[in-house]
This record gives structure tokens, sequence and C-alpha cells, in this order.
């Protein structure tokens, strides 16, 4: 998307997709017309556009999502979550990005706040090592249940681009270690209710190698 968020045309057309219909706002009045969760990424650096493409969270419309995802954190050197944008993400001199997304909660009571790690620029071969080694996934997993728990996400969404393909590490191993990394972090997330997503592809010739849908599905 252009805008740091879905906008109101883009949830307009979802639902009409559905076979809905929506013409009036506020958009509060589609939670009966939407029969499936309305998700939404906050990209951060959309904050250093000049101008009206300026978007931040203050600028968010809680009432279009039922998720909003922040895009994006990374992987870093020692298997933790790293932040890739400081400057959104700082709570002292910058947009306090997590804090203040977190805070739509108290204008939309409902919505669910999770952040993302990965992206395409985050590339496959760290997440490949990562997903290949038990020791790094459950540093990951450790690690991802206290930054949510820290900054008060409702959870967590991987969006590693893509597993088996790019500059993959382990491309023959890696559909099998996606699962166990998923499965590793729904380990950890879960006992504290906390929700996991993926952000996967959908192109064909990517999920016949990324993905074990059965397994996932589990």
């Amino acid at each position: 998307m252009g805008a740091g968020i879905w906008n109101r045309y883009t949830l307009e057309k979802r639902l009409f997709l559905q076979g809905q219909t929506c013409s009036k706002y506020p958009l509060g009045r589609y939670k009966k017309l939407a029969r499936k969760n309305v998700v939404c990424y906050f990209s951060s650096w959309t904050v250093n556009r000049n101008g009206k493409g300026k978007f931040d969270v203050s600028n968010v419309d809680s009432s279009l999502c039922t998720h909003v995802i922040y895009a994006f954190v990374g992987l870093g050197a020692d298997y933790k979550i790293t932040n890739l944008d400081t400057w959104e993400s700082n709570d002292t001199y910058g947009y306090k990005g997590y804090t203040n997304l977190v805070g739509l909660k108290q204008s939309n009571p409902e919505l669910k706040v999770l952040v993302s790690m990965g992206g395409w620029s985050e590339g496959s071969k760290r997440y490949s090592e990562l997903a290949e080694d038990p020791a790094k996934r459950q540093i990951l997993a450790k690690d991802v249940l206290n930054f949510t728990q820290a900054y008060g996400f409702d959870g967590f969404d991987l969006d590693w681009e893509y597993p088996g393909l790019r500059d993959s590490a382990y491309p023959d191993q890696d559909q099998a270690n996606y699962v166990e990394l998923l499965k590793e972090l729904k380990n950890v997330l879960e006992p504290h209710g906390l929700i996991l997503t993926a952000a996967v592809g959908g192109v064909v010739t990517v999920v016949d190698v990324a993905y074990d849908i059965p397994a996932i599905s589990e």
C-alpha cells in the first residue's frame, strides 16, 4: 500500500469483494458486515516522507481494522529482536511508535496490536540459519515473549520472505524448519494468550517451495 496503513477505500473494497456493501462511515458499523478479520500493517518508515505523504501513528484511525501490525522489527546478529527504525520506535527521542501504536487500543478496546519481524529487505539467509538451529529458535522465542510483554503487544507476526528461496542458507531444509520455528514461537506465546501470525507469499511457485501448509495449519 502507498499509505502507512490500509485506508477507508481499501477496507470498503475488501468488504465489497466479500459480497458486502458499505457506503457510509464510521466504519464501526462494518463489524456486522465483515465476516473476516481486517488485518492492517503500519509501515514505520512512512514518518520519513515529506509533506502530505508523511504518516505516523497519530494518523491511524483505530476503527478501520480488527488487527494492526507494526512493520517491521528485524532479526539481530544475536538472534533477538532488533529495531530497524530506531527513530519511529524510540520512546525517548523519537515518535514512540511501539507505545503509541499499542495506545490505539484506548480508542478501540477490541483492537489487537501485533509486531512483525522481517520483510523483503531483511532477506532470507539469517532466517534460514535461525530456523535450522534449535538453540537459536529458542533464543528468538524467549526474546519475542519478553518484547511483546514489555511493550504490551497482543502478539507477534513472522514475515520471512521466503523459506527456501532468495539467499536462503538451507533451501532444502527451510520448509520443515519453518514449521519448527512456528511451533517454538507458538509454544512460548500461546500460554500467555498472545497471538502468532505469519505473513506468507501467495504465489504458487513460492508456496510450493516455502510452505508445508498442512503442518502450518496445525
